[in-house]
């Protein structure tokens, strides 16, 4: 059976706003933009499939940057 991959929740109302500000953001590197976004939707309950069809990226991609943000906080997956 498949393992169930998800963020973390946010340690604090400022890690979270931090994170859904940059998410929307139109200023700043693609590469965090997208990591925000897919950290976001994870929040949000969607799966790893779900997140990869909104974003248009791949599954691999996804899942790299989820287990990045769950070891290493925000600045992971680099």
């Amino acid at each position: 059976m498949p393992r169930l991959l998800f963020a973390r929740l946010p340690l604090d109302a400022v890690e979270e706003r931090r994170i859904r500000k940059l998410a929307g953001a139109r200023h700043a590197p693609a590469d965090w933009i997208r990591r925000a976004r897919i950290i976001v939707l994870s929040w949000d309950g969607l799966r790893v499939p779900a997140i990869a069809a909104a974003l248009r990226c791949s599954h691999k991609a996804v899942c790299y940057r989820l287990a990045g943000f769950r070891r290493r906080g925000p600045g992971g997956a680099r």
